[in-house]
């Protein structure tokens, strides 16, 4: 039979639609299955900002601390990773959440927070990983028995720093301490400088029924400071040497000094103080997002200072524990109490209608 012109006009028009809803269909299909996040790695993220990251994190430490004990790991790199992540870390725990507040700054205050932020990397970062990793000595001496003036001869005429090192004459479990105190010379400049080489018992309790244990502590070599002398040869020596010291005597190992840590010490400085005020302007008086900047700087400034001072080449890991734990105690702590003054200082914010 013939079909009438609406007739196939509708027909047209379903056809129409049907194949419009077929391509939005197969659109939807296509989008569901190449653009949508699987399943699994949706539930790997919700992990990942949970309960993942944390545990991970033990037991990255866990298995780095193991290594360390095992002697896989060696004292140069765990000291580096230590150092690091302590001299480091901080920055990024704090700045980053920071910043996401700071943004809503003026231009001005924006680059004052950046400036913050790299004065605290290299007040902090640099003499603590110089500190970590050093540079090469560039020539050593000994003083001993029958030697008591050496001459080092260098190819550099800046400041330099003095690595002291020697052995006891009793290798052993005994406690024992050699002390020594050195001149150099060149031309017309001298500067001497002391010391002192230790080996101690040190009772540490274990356990909850009070049983002690007892570990042996060395600290056979100094790194000293010669704000003086410059050249290219240095002349050591020494009036007598201690009777706990070995055959070999002492070892004098000569490299070059970095700038004066009183610059670190001062960059370090402002960005406390920079980090106080960012505490105050982007902390609500009684918000619960708060910052930490005062907080973290705080305990970077005392880390920065603490193991550049008892760091040596050969022994990495107990200082930058030692100075953590101190900054911890005095950098951290201080800091807070600075940030809650100023929190207190502003008062709440008075609300105008």
């Amino acid at each position: 039979m013939g079909r009438t012109r609406k007739q196939t006009q509708r027909s047209s028009d379903g056809g129409s639609s049907d194949s419009k809803r077929g391509d939005d269909g197969a659109d939807g299909g296509g989008g569901d299955g190449g653009g949508a996040t699987p399943e699994w790695r949706m539930k790997l993220e919700e992990a990942w900002e949970g309960w993942l990251r944390p545990v991970g994190l033990i037991v990255l430490c866990l298995g780095l601390y193991l290594a360390y004990r095992a002697d896989v790991l060696p004292e140069s790199t765990a000291g580096f990773l230590v150092v690091a992540a302590v001299a480091l870390g901080p920055i990024a725990l704090a700045a980053l959440p920071a910043w996401e507040k700071a943004k809503r700054l003026s231009p001005v205050l924006r680059g004052l927070f950046f400036g913050m932020v790299g004065a605290w990397l290299v007040g902090v970062g640099y003499p603590s990983l110089r500190a970590a990793s050093p540079p090469k000595p560039l020539g050593e001496v000994q003083l001993k028995e029958g030697l008591t003036t050496n001459v080092v001869k260098l190819d550099h005429a800046g400041h330099y720093e003095a690595i002291v090192s020697g052995h006891f004459k009793q290798a052993g479990s005994a406690e024992a301490e050699a002390s020594y105190d050195i001149e150099t010379r060149t031309g017309l400049d001298a500067e001497s400088f002391s010391g002192t080489l230790k080996r101690s018992l040190m009772r540490v309790r274990a356990g909850r029924r009070g049983g002690v244990s007892t570990t042996l502590a060395e600290r056979t070599e100094n790194v000293h400071r010669l704000g003086k002398v410059q050249g290219p040869q240095l002349t050591f020596s020494t009036s007598s040497l201690d009777p706990q010291l070995g055959p070999d005597g002492l070892t004098i190992a000569v490299r070059p000094a970095g700038p004066n840590p009183i610059l670190f010490w001062v960059l370090s400085a402002l960005a406390v103080a920079l980090g106080l005020f960012f505490d105050g302007i982007l902390t609500e008086p009684r918000g619960r997002e708060r910052t930490y900047l005062t907080m973290a700087a705080g305990l970077a400034l005392v880390f920065g200072i603490a193991f550049p001072d008892d760091a040596t080449p050969h022994s990495l890991v107990r200082p930058a524990v030692g100075a953590f734990v101190l900054a911890l105690l005095t950098g951290a702590i201080g800091g807070w109490m600075l940030s809650a003054l100023v929190r207190l200082a502003r008062g709440p914010r008075r609300t105008t209608k």
